[in-house]
């Protein structure tokens, strides 16, 4: 099994509004907004690494060898770009799509996956985390040794969670 991104699009472009962020910051101008960019970023990051969820739509290349039955990672499901095979059916009912093959072989599969619009908990974790970051960015000098308390913010991504079973 191998994973590629292929295209990522910027959160920015309908997902994130930086305005309604630097509302939440209660930050005027434009002075910071690279900044607030890049701690959003990192807060997007941080929940796809904890939900193995694609907050932003994105393009995978995903190859399986000898593969017959198996889920696309990284939900939710938005389209199956292409896929190497010909008799195979694709139950996408749920955000984790699954594919089956009529027989075994390797497969490569094309398709995208992130959300279109976040739901509500999701925006509100992001925020929180972003605002976490810009108030305490003096205290990242030193990353290895500052971690910010966040069991509670954190706790609000469980439901979102995918667990992979190999």
């Amino acid at each position: 099994m191998k994973m590629k991104t292929l295209n990522e699009i910027s959160p920015f472009d309908g997902l994130i509004d930086l305005e309604e962020v630097k509302l939440y910051l209660r930050v005027v101008g434009t002075e910071e907004d690279e900044l607030i960019k890049a701690f959003v970023l990192a807060a997007i990051k941080k929940a796809e690494t904890i939900t193995n969820r694609s907050i932003t739509q994105k393009e995978f290349i995903y190859y399986l060898d000898n593969a017959l039955e198996f889920e696309l990672p990284y939900p939710p499901f938005i389209e199956l770009v292409s896929i190497n095979a010909e008799n195979y059916e694709l139950d996408d009912r749920d955000e984790l799509a699954k594919i089956v093959l009529k027989e075994t072989q390797d497969v490569e599969v094309r398709y995208k996956a992130g959300y279109d619009e976040l739901p509500e908990d999701l925006k509100v974790w992001i925020y929180t985390t972003t605002a976490t970051i810009y108030e305490n960015r003096e205290n990242f000098s030193d990353v290895e040794s500052y971690e910010i308390p966040n069991r509670f913010l954190d706790s609000m991504l469980d439901k979102y969670k995918v667990r992979y079973f190999v």
